[in-house]
């Protein structure tokens, strides 16, 4: 990063990103305890300052505080580099393989995906255990995978949240062109929170010829010229839905999947391991247990759809020691894995044959049939992530069965995860893409986490995808966005976050799914629907929709949040009507996007953001 600061300083264009390339930074020394220093070169008062100039737009403030701290960096010395286990409490040690610690990435760096690692608890091979839960405990649902650096220790939520910092008001006034005599606008924020009746007041604001002016804020607001739609999306429109959870359903929740059915989100992201549905002692016998995965599939609201993936830690080689299936090995802190199974490929073979078989083409009662599979979750964050060909020749192996058993399944790549995202897409996704050649996969996946207003970096992260997509010979491949969040309230880690209030988390949930879709991502799924998330004061401690008061003190278990109320609203707004919007040209300060249905319906989307366009 020193080397980098010197020959290509720090400008007003790039500091947003640089910033949070030295949060992750901070996040990793502290964690790694392998470095030292600094601190004393770049204070948490100095990044501090750093992320209220960028909040308030003042990029060039940002610039001048920023490049100092980045060319002190190269004072700092390097640690030596070993192959001893990483330092500190790695996630899953002593109970599973113990997975190197890796460093949180920026706030945009998607963590809670399902395949980090075993989630605590979970002992490899142990029959009757559902991957999240904690030895001895029955079966629960909807536990995604373990963020990559939990919180600083003592790090719990206690006392009052801190305020977030006033707003700069925003107002731009535009004329909308409309054929009707009046248009309704309802605020995609609600003024009062109810999960049984979110109150979401439509103004009527008279057309005079033909032209509507309105005044737009930071807070997106719908617009119809026909009476406003609020009712919940049918079976059908569920089932067309972009929109949906990573989960859908969170642990203890009764009856599962009632928050999802409440919201109107059409799709639940689920995971499949293979050493949960077949054990040590079943993989000789052939025998697989599929009671877990029953149960976490069952319950969901007609016409919601699963996407479910297939997850393979303790069953590669380098997860094992001594030859014996289970056995976790040490791993070094460097990533030097590769995806050569464990156990004989004949037996990961029958496996995913009988997993399709049974979900893909005879569903038990009571569960919808899964018609969209991925193959692993974060391929730059695995230990694995330098083994291109190893991982291009398992996931052409894996869709190869999956389309063997049903040819109409769609087959999604391992998301990225966010973290230092140009840099990792690049070292690791490119040299996979090119390997496959235009084969292998039917979707991307991508996963964008950060604070509320960073929405618009989503277009590089699109772009350059896009671009690499194409020239790879998948030119026709859609790209999703299985994972996305912000946050509410006042994280601890990564540092350096500021408090967000309720309102700003629920008007980034709609600008950002809005904003995505705009750009031509079919499908993009908020995590998660509930606080908590392993109650370390983590930014995925606060990104659900619901709270739970060891994350937000003072409110009662289950509480709706504001994001919760937007994300229903903007569910049954677009319910039927095409996910693919148009961008309306309103005046270089405004974001609105057209979205039409049957019968000549139409919803606006719109808000207005005076902030430079990133470059």
């Amino acid at each position: 990063m020193a080397a980098r600061e010197r020959t290509d300083p720090t400008t007003a264009g790039n500091a947003a990103h640089r910033l949070r390339e030295l949060q992750g930074l901070f996040g990793a020394m502290r964690f790694s305890k392998a470095f030292t220093g600094l601190e004393r070169i770049c204070s948490p008062q100095s990044l501090a300052a750093m992320m209220q100039a960028e909040s308030a737009g003042h990029s060039e403030t940002t610039a001048k505080l920023l490049s100092p701290c980045l060319l002190a960096l190269g004072t700092i010395p390097a640690p030596a580099e070993t192959g001893t286990p990483g330092p500190g409490p790695g996630p899953g040690q002593g109970q599973g393989p113990s997975y190197p610690p890796i460093p949180p990435g920026p706030p945009m760096a998607g963590r809670p995906g399902p395949g980090s690692f075993p989630p605590p608890g979970f002992q490899p091979g142990q029959p009757g255990q559902h991957p999240g839960q904690h030895p001895g405990q029955p079966g629960q649902q909807g536990q995604p995978g373990m963020p990559r650096q939990p919180g600083p220790p003592g790090a719990q939520a206690s006392g009052p949240t801190p305020r977030p910092p006033a707003r700069k008001p925003v107002a731009v006034s535009v004329e909308l062109p409309t054929t009707a005599d009046a248009i309704f606008v309802t605020p995609a924020v609600a003024v009062g929170i109810s999960r049984q009746q979110p109150d979401a007041r439509a103004a009527t604001v008279a057309a005079l010829g033909r032209t509507a002016r309105i005044t737009l804020t930071d807070i997106p607001v719908f617009i119809e010229e026909s009476a406003p739609q609020t009712t919940s999306p049918t079976p059908a429109q569920r089932q067309a839905s972009p929109f949906g959870a990573h989960p859908a359903t969170f642990r203890g929740e009764t009856p599962p999947f009632a928050l999802a059915a409440d919201l109107g989100i059409g799709w639940h992201r689920a995971v499949a391991w293979w050493v949960d549905i077949q054990s040590d002692a079943d993989l000789a016998a052939g025998r697989f247990d599929f009671s877990r995965l029953d149960a976490q599939l069952a319950g969901l609201p007609p016409g919601m759809q699963v996407m479910l993936t297939i997850m393979l830690p303790t069953r590669l080689r380098q997860d094992q020691g001594g030859g014996a299936p289970g056995r976790p090995a040490p791993l070094a802190v460097k990533a030097d894995g590769n995806w050569t199974l464990g156990p004989p490929p004949a037996a990961y073979d029958a496996f995913v044959k009988a997993l399709v078989n049974r979900y893909g083409k005879h569903p038990p009662a009571g569960i919808p049939r899964v018609s969209c599979w991925q193959f692993e979750n974060e391929l730059d964050l695995s230990r694995a992530r330098s083994d291109a060909a190893g991982y291009a020749a398992l996931l052409t192996r894996t869709a190869t069965l999956i389309k063997a058993v049903d040819p109409k399944a769609m087959v999604l790549i391992g998301g990225v995860s966010g973290e230092d995202f140009s840099r990792n897409f690049e070292a690791y996704y490119q040299p996979v893409l090119r390997l496959l050649a235009g084969k292998g996969f039917d979707a991307f996946d991508i996963h964008f986490f950060g604070r509320a207003g960073d929405y618009r970096e989503l277009a590089a992260l699109y772009g350059q995808t896009r671009q690499a997509l194409d020239a790879a010979g998948f030119a026709r491949t859609p790209i999703w966005m299985t994972e996305t969040g912000t946050y509410s309230g006042a994280p601890a880690a990564p540092p350096g976050l500021p408090p967000q209030s309720e309102e700003e988390q629920a008007a980034e949930l709609v600008r950002r799914a809005v904003y995505a879709l705009g750009l031509g991502i079919p499908k993009v799924f908020w995590a998660m629907v509930r606080e908590g998330f392993q109650h370390q004061n983590h930014l995925f401690d606060h990104i659900g929709l619901t709270t739970d008061p060891r994350v937000t003190p003072q409110a009662p278990p289950g509480q709706p949040k504001a994001a919760y109320a937007a994300y229903k609203l903007l569910c049954a707004k677009l319910a039927g009507l095409d996910p693919r919007p148009t961008r309306l040209s309103l005046g270089p300060d405004v974001y609105a996007y057209r979205f039409t249905g049957p019968g000549g319906r139409s919803v606006i989307v719109a808000w207005a953001d005076p902030r430079p366009e990133a470059r």
